[in-house]
């Protein structure tokens, strides 16, 4: 890639590894923004000519008690969200920094600092540009904040000569160097502000001031005052920044009022943010209750409905955060225009409405938390306003309902590619022998996921077998290996070795042990009873199950159930993982072995134990696994390996079968080598039970069942 294209897009990934950042960070400090959410409710509860006077008194009660709440809560939004993005910054672009939590802790701290330089006044102190006001600013301080530590990292001394002191458990030296970066960060935000500042005051007087004097004397028309009151809001919404609450501070920047006298809503000389409240964002901003109705219509995603379904509390009261963080719908291009239309068509549908039908505007403020339907009818004091209200949620349902189905599909495709990788990435640890569920990492989180729904798949019984036949030079069938398929819905068919292997962490491994052979004990008696024979079914076991003394118990019950004998199933051990070396361990394969069972050793030649394993318990059956018999024509090594592994299996009596045998050149190489058993897809792949059946009847006849052993 030529160096302008790879610079180009490094700053790709870093917008939206900043993107990415901003949207975390978010949604983390969705506890601050619902409680104040709530708070607000009681701070301005529902008033209206109707209303009780014991509601009322109330309302006035609580107002200091949830006002507070509010100024705890989004009132430092602001702030809040430059030291939450900084550290989830510096923990993406620094792996230092996202095992240090003494180090998150510091850059946390300079981002409040840095913003704090950055929003309050030079003389006094105003605590409301900590809110909503400055999000935009704590977004440029976090980014900026972690940006400049990354940069002045590499330059700070390191401070060795402090480290005898950390070994003492003091954090000196770190903290020195978090100091010295610190007034670089702050330094450099400072400077900025001296640097804006001008600026600031330059666009007061250009842009701000005189907008508020065009509004005030040319008096536009208060339908296009509404929507371009809801596009700014909208927008703003769509990057995070609570839209409504900086319409406010700019539309009360020099005593621009934006509310409407009685009785004059299409002549009004100003726009009305009550109208709006009622007729434009039901439910709250980007009409939710539409966004609502149209997920349980349009969607099958049970994160979407569920997400939905917990929505309906807070959209009473037109507190909507769940879903702009939730779906999201915060930095959402697939729900960009329906989020900025659906308002705009509902407050439309308003005008239209209250013209036609002559209905007045009541004197009274309504509260913003006023529940949609009753809001309709308080404001216009006619039940044709809340059908107006009706009317405008199902018009912004049938407006959402496309792009929700579009949304659904974009993310089951995202899902899908992205579980795909973690599943491969999962593979590549379990190479290295890693446990994974204690992780905190994706890894972990996947890990963790997995497990879980395949627990509910094992209690739904969709966990499946399929049975792959095993055949002597002559073509004969002569025993099976069942095989466990799990079809995850996003992922599709999870690796075997994957899933067992989580299973074996959490204990769960015991429950499939279980199932698998309840499952191959019955199938058997099915083949039994219409062939009146069968061929032995192999059946794979964890060495984490032979640390369960109820195993050969179990084993036993099973086979007794269904009428087996021990000679019809063989459990084939992985050697690829390490045997348990207990005393529940040995004396498990004791009884087994007492009891009859055959047992085989699986994927021989992957690790150095094989020898050993021979030597703690009788093998009947040695399988070779596929990285020695892939290429066996083309490699004289696999070919001296699988030589000798013969030579030992008929010294010892024991039978070798070759897995992953392919094609005729295969098989006749392996045969010549002493291997007299094979599987694979030459012969055919893993098959459902009705199709084994199939597959059985069609290849008994030729088969000898009662001279072969396995």
């Amino acid at each position: 890639m030529p160096q302008t294209a790879q610079q180009i897009s490094n700053i790709k990934d870093l917008f939206q590894s900043w993107l990415n950042a901003i949207r975390e960070s978010l949604v983390a400090l969705l506890p601050l923004t619902l409680v104040g959410a709530v708070a607000s409710v009681f701070a301005y509860l529902p008033n209206g000519p109707n209303v009780p006077e014991y509601i009322s008194t109330i309302s006035l009660s609580v107002a200091s008690g949830a006002g507070l709440l509010m100024r705890a809560t989004t009132g430092i939004i602001g702030l809040a969200t430059a030291m939450v993005l900084a550290v989830r910054i510096s923990a993406r672009r620094s792996t230092r920094w996202a095992g240090d939590p003494s180090s998150l802790g510091g850059i946390a701290a300079v981002a409040a600092a840095g913003f704090l330089v950055a929003v309050l006044p030079l003389n006094g102190h105003d605590m409301r540009t900590l809110g909503f006001s400055s999000l935009l600013t704590g977004f440029a301080v976090g980014i900026g904040t972690a940006e400049i530590l990354l940069v002045t990292s590499r330059i700070i001394p390191q401070h060795t000569n402090l480290r005898s002191i950390s070994l003492l458990g003091l954090p000196l030296r770190p903290a020195l160097r978090m100091s010295q970066q610190a007034i670089v960060v702050i330094g450099i935000i400072y400077l900025f502000r001296l640097l804006l500042e001008p600026a600031g005051r330059l666009a007061d007087h250009v842009i701000i001031l005189p907008f508020v004097e065009l509004v005030q004397d040319v008096s536009p028309p208060p339908a296009l005052v509404n929507f371009v009151l809801i596009l700014i809001n909208q927008l703003l919404w769509l990057i995070g920044c609570n839209g409504g609450q900086i319409i406010l501070e700019i539309a009360n920047y020099g005593d621009l009022t934006l509310i409407a006298g009685p009785n004059e809503l299409l002549s009004l000389d100003k726009a009305n943010p009550i109208f709006l409240n009622a007729f434009g964002h039901l439910g709250g901003a980007g009409a939710t209750w539409g966004l609502i109705i149209a997920i349980f219509l349009g969607t099958k995603e049970r994160t979407y409905r569920r997400l939905a379904l917990i929505s309906i509390a807070p959209a009473i009261l037109n507190i909507n955060e769940l879903l702009l963080f939730g779906i999201p719908l915060v930095f959402s291009r697939i729900m960009l225009v329906p989020f900025i239309a659906a308002p705009m068509l509902c407050a439309a549908i308003g005008m239209v409405g209250l013209t036609i039908f002559d209905l007045p505007l009541n004197n009274t403020q309504v509260a913003w938390s006023t529940p949609a339907l009753i809001s309709g009818y308080w404001i216009t004091g006619s039940m044709w306003g809340a059908v107006l209200q009706a009317t405008g949620i199902i018009a912004s349902a049938f407006l959402y309902f496309p792009f929700v189905r579009k949304l659904e599909q974009v993310q089951i495709e995202r899902r899908k590619s992205t579980l795909k990788r973690s599943v491969q990435l999962l593979g590549k640890a379990f190479d290295q022998n890693v446990t994974l569920l204690n992780r905190t990492d994706e890894l972990g989180n996947l890990s963790r996921a997995l497990v879980s729904e395949f627990r509910q798949s094992i209690d739904k019984d969709e966990v499946l077998l399929v049975y792959q036949p095993q055949h002597d030079i002559n073509g004969n069938i002569v025993g099976a290996e069942a095989l466990l398929r799990w079809e995850h819905p996003l992922c599709g068919n999870v690796p075997p070795d994957i899933i067992v292997h989580l299973a074996e962490e959490c204990d769960l491994i015991h429950k499939l042990g279980n199932k698998v052979l309840l499952r191959v004990c019955e199938d058997i008696t099915k083949i039994r009873n219409r062939f009146n024979t069968c061929v032995p079914i192999s059946v794979n076991m964890s060495p984490v199950q032979l640390d369960d003394h109820d195993w050969p118990r179990f084993i036993s019950g099973s086979l007794k159930k269904y009428g087996l004998d021990p000679q019809d199933i063989e459990l084939e051990v992985t050697e690829g993982r390490s045997l348990s070396s207990t005393p529940i361990a040995n004396d498990v394969l004791k009884q087994l072995q007492h009891m009859g069972i055959k047992l085989a050793m699986d994927d021989f030649g992957m690790g150095y134990a094989s020898l050993l394993y021979m030597q703690r318990f009788d093998v009947h059956a040695i399988k070779l696994d596929g990285c020695i018999t892939r290429n066996i024509t083309n490699e004289p090594v696999n070919q001296d390996i699988v030589k000798a592994v013969c030579d030992l299996g008929s010294t010892r009596g024991v039978l070798v079968v070759a897995e992953y045998v392919e094609d005729a050149a295969q098989r006749d190489m392996l045969y010549k080598l002493g291997c007299r058993h094979f599987q694979g897809w030459l012969y055919s792949r893993a098959l459902p039970l009705d199709d084994f059946i199939d597959y059985f009847s069609q290849n008994i006849q030729q088969s000898n069942l009662h001279s072969i052993s396995i």
